[in-house]
């Protein structure tokens, strides 16, 4: 038997299998020689039932299928291909071939799932170009299929359902992870049309959520029909449904956009439903973890405050008492090993007293209660002061302490003059303490940026750079030495006393001037310590601007306060 071919074209990577069910042996010897012949396998069966179990073996790419048949005909066979578990046989093409070509044959096969059908005789040319556009119309089907089945899995994975809302007619359709996030049963059937249980529906949605949660969702929505705008931000609602999960209630955020007629009036509105109850729950954790870390920080620096108040009083004490006997205001002390017990009381006293105040300080900079009592400050005043100050430091260990002030007379600062000498003494004293006998240590003050082209540049604002030839430290080390309590963990910096609290506290009070704190550094190269402070706290000629009051700027710490307060 000859067939004119139509196989030029055919791009399947294998050959389709084509189960063959018909009663006759010459018909099924017919199909398998053209069949064959035109690249496709064959597979046959003499009736209904042992088609069944083939198909089931074989799983066909397509199935032809003839009507007359003596235990099982064509239409009840197709009926159960269609039927078979997992649905396999759902989707595969069939083709009834049948003599009978009145309406009624044609309807019954259509009924029991025929994807087609053909009568007798049989043209094999348009046999063939039939069962090749089935197999490719299939294969377009079958993708869709796993497209859907992936959408439905990810939307499964994400617990992200997708729904449709027509305006007008109130109808909806729903994806099937839909179903699930409102409790209901998305059963193996159910599709976007609904189920024997539930039909989708804007009512079926605020059914499920909880009485508190409607009102907002339906203010919402009407909202958008009135306006045409988008839910971006999302809408939360707390569903309590029935059915799967009903045991708990669900926190579900919808978002969507809306569809406009002609008439530019909202004729639907598309859009997705999310499961957020493991982030609103993750959220809720962390919100209490900082409630309680930020509580604990509170009690720990009100305790910190309460007892170096408690301390300052007996300590007071005794370095009034160890002055007075130092002075000997009444009288000599006898024996004269005495008077050094008396002095070094007295230097331990106030060690411990400086290191008190650092804590009070600094507990009061985290709670925000310092105050800056703002005013113009001498700069170069300031900075002579300081050098006064810790000259005997240097002269002790011989170190070349050296000031260097600009050309010009540096301007005005706006600030806390108690706190600017704080800062710089501070600095000062640890450059001091960690330079080596005869080092050098050298106090610069510029106008300018920290890193800027222009050092002279007043609208840069204003810097003080403390620079050393001291044992320095690695980068790494920087923010350790920036920390409180910080201690750098060396048998070289650990011969060197320190509290582990000046250089934070020195950081927040330049912070509370809206200034900055760089630090360069290097093992064995020294340090430089360089403190900012801004364009908007330098007065170039020694008085306010016009627009100034001579009060403290605010802070968001304190604008925060005010409101409370309110």
């Amino acid at each position: 038997m000859h067939i004119e071919s139509a196989n030029s074209g055919w791009s399947d990577r294998r050959q389709p299998l084509v189960l063959v069910v018909d009663d006759d042996p010459v018909a099924r010897f017919l199909y398998r020689q053209a069949l064959e012949q035109e690249g496709f396998q064959v597979v046959d069966a003499a009736d209904g039932g042992p088609a069944l179990t083939i198909f089931q073996d074989r799983e066909p790419d397509l199935v032809l299928l003839d009507v007359v048949m003596p235990s099982m005909d064509g239409f009840a066979t197709c009926a159960a291909l269609r039927r078979l578990p997992k649905g396999i046989g759902a989707h595969v093409p069939i083709l009834i071939v049948t003599g009978l070509e009145d309406l009624g044959s044609i309807s019954t096969a259509y009924d029991a799932g025929a994807t087609d059908f053909v009568t007798k005789p049989i043209n094999w040319t348009i046999l063939i170009q039939r069962l090749r556009y089935m197999l490719r119309a299939n294969e377009g089907l079958r993708r869709l299929c796993e497209s859907e089945r992936r959408l439905a899995q990810a939307q499964r994975i994400a617990a992200l359902g997708s729904w449709d809302w027509d305006i007008r007619s109130g109808d909806m359709t729903w994806s099937r992870e839909m179903f699930r996030l409102l409790g209901y049963d998305a059963g193996p059937d159910a599709d976007g049309e609904g189920t024997e249980d539930v039909r989708p529906s804007l009512a079926a949605v605020i059914s499920r959520m909880h009485p508190d949660d409607r009102g907002p969702f339906e203010a919402a929505a009407d909202h958008i029909i009135a306006t045409g705008a988008a839910i971006d931000e999302g809408i939360d609602v707390r569903i309590t449904g029935s059915g799967e999960g009903a045991d708990e209630t669900r926190m579900i955020r919808f978002t969507g956009r809306t569809i406009l007629d002609r008439q530019g009036r909202v004729a639907r509105v598309i859009g997705v439903a999310q499961d957020i109850s493991e982030r609103r729950r993750g959220e809720d954790k962390l919100r209490q973890a900082l409630e309680q870390a930020e509580a604990a920080n509170r009690a720990k620096s009100e305790f910190l405050a309460t007892m170096s108040h408690e301390l300052r009083t007996p300590m007071n004490a005794i370095l009034g008492f160890t002055e007075i006997m130092d002075m000997k205001l009444y009288g000599l002390l006898g024996n004269e090993q005495y008077q050094d017990y008396v002095r070094m009381i007295h230097e331990s006293g106030e060690h411990l007293l400086q290191l008190i105040n650092a804590i009070l300080d600094l507990s009061k900079a985290e709670q925000g209660m310092i105050e800056l009592r703002e005013d113009k400050i001498d700069v170069a005043g300031t900075a002579h002061a300081c050098r006064r100050l810790l000259q005997t430091q240097a002269d002790a260990k011989d170190i070349a302490f050296t000031l260097d002030l600009p050309d010009r007379p540096p301007p005005i600062l706006w600030g806390d003059e108690f706190r600017v000498r704080q800062i710089l003494l501070n600095i000062l004293s640890n450059a001091l303490k960690f330079t080596p006998d005869g080092g050098m240590v050298t106090f610069r003050i510029r106008c300018g940026s920290p890193g800027g082209d222009a050092p002279t540049d007043l609208e840069g604002g204003l810097m003080f750079e403390i620079a050393d030839t001291g044992i320095g430290m690695r980068a790494e080390d920087i923010p350790i030495a920036l920390a409180k309590f910080g201690q750098i963990d060396s048998s070289l910096s650990r011969r060197y006393d320190g509290t582990g609290l000046g250089l934070p506290l020195t950081k927040r009070l330049i912070e509370l001037h809206g200034g900055s704190l760089r630090i360069s550094s290097a093992p064995g190269a020294g340090t430089t310590v360089t403190v900012w402070f801004p364009r908007s706290r330098v007065i170039a000629d020694g008085r306010r601007k016009a627009d100034d009051t001579g009060m403290t700027r605010p802070t968001v710490r304190t604008l925060l306060n005010q409101y409370a307060s309110n």
